[in-house]
């Protein structure tokens, strides 16, 4: 459940926001590049209301962990995004790339977006203990009770 409530404060922050990068980061340019594209796709399915084009973007090795399908997965992040109404255009502060794994920061919020690199390509982590937003207020309130998904 814990997946599900970090994917819905992502969702309802607005990290599904095209941004503009500032600040630095420790990967290379074509790393960048591809989480910019990663945070431009969230933004195109968040602006459509697309769960379906946001499940495309999660990390496939443990998507099965959190929803049982596909369909479900569009099902549940489909009512999220509806629920989160307009989401905030945010700026990328910092992108913080160590290996296969890297941190996105937004100027004027608190707490990051983790990613993951697997098969050549960045999506956003599904990974138990990656959330960097587990003591931000938010996250509670957008945490509906399911207990469905399995996360």
């Amino acid at each position: 459940m814990k997946t599900m409530t970090r994917l819905a404060f992502l969702l309802a922050a607005g990290v599904l926001a095209l941004s503009g990068c500032g600040g630095s980061d420790s990967g290379n340019q074509a790393d960048t590049e591809a989480i910019e594209e990663l945070v431009a796709g969230l933004n195109r399915a968040n602006a459509d209301r697309d769960g379906a084009a946001v499940c495309q973007l999660l990390q496939p090795s443990t998507f099965a962990m959190t929803f049982s399908s596909r369909s479900k997965c569009a099902s549940e992040t489909g009512q999220i995004l509806k629920q989160a109404g307009e989401s905030p255009k945010l700026v990328i502060e910092d992108i913080s790339i160590e290996g296969e794994t890297a941190t996105v920061s937004f100027a004027g919020r608190s707490g990051e977006a983790p990613l993951v690199k697997e098969g050549g390509s960045w999506y956003l982590s599904l990974e138990p203990g990656t959330s960097a937003t587990a003591d931000d207020p938010a996250t509670d309130a957008t945490d509906d009770g399911d207990s469905g998904g399995g996360g």
